[in-house]
C-alpha cells in the first residue's frame, strides 16, 4: 500500500470541513481510514494479509478478501460489517456505509464500483455488475444488474437468474 493512497483517503474525508490535520493524526483518530488501510493490506494476501484480515474481523466485523482491488479516496463513515469479495474492484472516492456486501454470483463474477459511487447501509451488490460513477445505492437495496452513471437505485434491481 502506498502512502499516496493513505493521503488521498485523508484528504477526501477532510475536504468537507476545510480543516487539514496530519496524515498520522487522521489515521489514528478516524476508524474509517484505519479500516481502509487494513482492508488494502488484507487484500494483498500472504502472512501479513492474514493477520490484517483477522484484525478486520475482530475489530470491525469487516472482511476484505485477498485479491480485491481497493482504490484511493475510499470513505467508510461507519466501518462495521462490510464484506468485500476477492474479485471486487473499488475505484476512488467511493463511500461505503455499514453492512454493505460486495460479492460474487453463481458464475463467480464480481462487481466493479466506479468512482464517486455511494453505497448506503445494508445494500447488496452481487455478480459481474458495474455501479456507475456518481451512482447512489439506497439502504437495503439488492443490485444484480448494471447501474448507470449518476443513477439512484432503491429496492431490488433485477433480474435474478
Amino acid at each position: 500500500m502506498s502512502f499516496k493512497l493513505l493521503r488521498e483517503d485523508v484528504c477526501y474525508t477532510n475536504s468537507s470541513n476545510g480543516t487539514h490535520y496530519s496524515v498520522l493524526r487522521q489515521w489514528l483518530a478516524n476508524p474509517g481510514i484505519r479500516c481502509v488501510t487494513y482492508m488494502r493490506l488484507a487484500a494483498r494476501g500472504g502472512i501479513l494479509g492474514k493477520i490484517f484480515r483477522n484484525h478486520l474481523l475482530l475489530a470491525y466485523g469487516c472482511d476484505a478478501s485477498r485479491g480485491a482491488k481497493i482504490g484511493g479516496g475510499i470513505v467508510l463513515p461507519h466501518p462495521i460489517g462490510i464484506v468485500i469479495g476477492m474479485g471486487v474492484e473499488l475505484q476512488g472516492n467511493t463511500w461505503i456505509y455499514q453492512g454493505v456486501t460486495l460479492g460474487a454470483n453463481r458464475r463467480n463474477e464480481y462487481p466493479t464500483i466506479s468512482s464517486g459511487a455511494k453505497l448506503y447501509p445494508g445494500c447488496l451488490v452481487s455478480g459481474g455488475v458495474r455501479i456507475g460513477s456518481g451512482a447512489i445505492i439506497g439502504a437495503g437495496a439488492h443490485i444484480f444488474q448494471d447501474v448507470p452513471d449518476g443513477a439512484i437505485v432503491r429496492g431490488t434491481a433485477t433480474p435474478l437468474d
